[in-house]
């Protein structure tokens, strides 16, 4: 299985790059804001581990907290229709 930083690094070269003007930025973001799901799999980070992290991050920065979710949904949704994940978080 695959570790959302694996998913996310194939997002940005088969999707993001190609499609995007703001892959650069993504990148960015992932690197301040997704430690904590760095390492693990993509079935290993559940709703909950989310919506704290989406807290956490709202408590000084709301829209950065929206941006990072929206970008942490584009990746899984990419993932799951690029069946390189089966699971429906």
């Amino acid at each position: 299985d695959m570790t959302y930083d694996q998913v996310f690094k194939r997002y940005i070269k088969e999707y993001a790059r190609l499609h995007t003007r703001t892959w650069r930025d993504m990148e960015q973001y992932h690197n301040l804001y997704y430690d904590r799901f760095r390492g693990r799999t993509l079935e290993q980070i559940l709703r909950g581990d989310v919506q704290n992290w989406v807290n956490h991050l709202g408590k000084t920065k709301k829209e950065t907290a929206n941006r990072q979710l929206e970008q942490m949904r584009a990746v899984i949704g990419w993932a799951i229709n690029a069946d390189y994940y089966k699971g429906a978080n």
